[in-house]
């Protein structure tokens, strides 16, 4: 606890408008190494180094924003799965849509080997696997805007 008192009086009396730094040690001397706010000036920041800087890791550049991104995530509640010892597939969350929804089933070379429509009045759905090769599917469903995309695989 110390040496934190140490930063804080440090800090405090050596860079009081200073938001942010690191404290160091070197050759048993305590440094304060305050952050550069590239922000506040309007002109370019120009860096004089005094010291070779060909060493990984010397830089870190913090950047923020107030926001990522405005546009509403869209969490579909769609969801399928195949049992490995069931002899057909799970669709689940079809009441969460507002549309009916749209499956193909592909197979490893990318011919459609099913196309079904699925209504949206029954949550669950079972679509039966028989007749189907063993073999990797890539299974598609649309509805409205939402799309879920799977691998699945048969045996």
């Amino acid at each position: 606890m110390e040496y934190l008192d140490d930063i804080t009086k440090h800090f405090e009396e050596e860079y009081p408008r200073e938001g942010c730094g690191i404290f160091s040690v070197v050759k048993g001397k305590k440094v304060w190494n305050p952050c550069t706010n590239l922000a506040e000036n309007e002109e370019d920041f120009v860096l004089n180094p005094t010291s070779d800087l060909s060493d990984a890791g010397r830089f870190y550049i913090h950047l923020t924003a107030d926001t990522l991104s405005d546009e509403e995530v869209n969490t579909s509640l769609l969801n399928a799965y195949k049992g490995v010892d069931n002899n057909y597939i799970t669709i689940e969350g079809l009441a969460t849509q507002a549309t009916s929804t749209e499956v193909s089933l592909y197979n490893i070379l990318g011919t459609r080997v099913m196309d079904i429509t699925l209504d949206n009045t029954i949550n669950t759905q079972m679509i039966s696997t028989n007749g189907l090769s063993t073999g990797i599917y890539v299974l598609k469903l649309v509805s409205g805007q939402d799309q879920l995309t799977k691998k699945l695989i048969i045996k």
